[in-house]
């Protein structure tokens, strides 16, 4: 694997992906853990 050269710009891009990417998988977690709370009870 060589090393990538970043603009400014692409390295900005590609962190904005991964936060959005961290936000939908926190945002999905949460969904998961209230309809099982839901079926289930605590």
């Amino acid at each position: 694997m060589r090393p990538l050269r970043l603009s400014g710009e692409t390295k900005f891009i590609i962190e904005h992906r991964l936060i959005i990417r961290n936000h939908i998988y926190e945002t999905m977690h949460k969904g998961v853990y209230w309809v099982s709370v839901a079926l289930y009870g605590d």
